[in-house]
């Protein structure tokens, strides 16, 4: 049974029929327009910690999922990896040329197209890496 449906939120048919009037209209009620009032006319963007899976101050766990064993037949696991998002952003939103969306296909499945002439987005993370069974082979790294 699925927890959420993307195809049953109004919010995703605001969104996608607010995004289709902002990519068709010109002028200052256009795409420019509306990437320039989201950014201070910046075209660059970036997220709080507390909004990112498991950045500082966040309610959202990190990101984690087991590394299957291969030849096992699915059932054995050779590790597990988290990844905490410390910082992320957006540079280039200014050069946005075509948006599409968001749409949902399916309960699990919200997509959005973005056309660009360049989208630069940066982010920091700590990625941890643990060995299965015994657990000898642990691993940090950041980048």
């Amino acid at each position: 049974e699925v927890f959420f449906d993307w195809r049953r939120a109004p919010a995703v048919s605001l969104a996608g029929f607010l995004a289709a009037s902002f990519a068709r209209a010109d002028g200052r009620f256009g795409l420019d327009a509306l990437v320039d009032l989201l950014t201070a006319e910046t075209g660059a963007g970036s997220l709080d910690s507390t909004l990112l899976p498991g950045g500082a101050g966040s309610n959202i766990p990190p990101l984690e999922f087991d590394v299957p064993a291969a030849g096992t037949g699915g059932g054995g696991v050779v590790g597990r990896v988290t990844v905490a998002l410390h910082s992320a952003s957006l540079r280039g939103l200014d050069t946005v040329n075509v948006l599409e969306g968001p749409s949902a296909f399916s309960p699990t499945l919200l997509t959005l197209g973005l056309g660009a002439e360049w989208i630069n987005f940066t982010a920091r993370a700590t990625i941890n890496v643990t060995t299965g069974g015994d657990g000898a082979g642990t691993g940090t790294g950041t980048g």
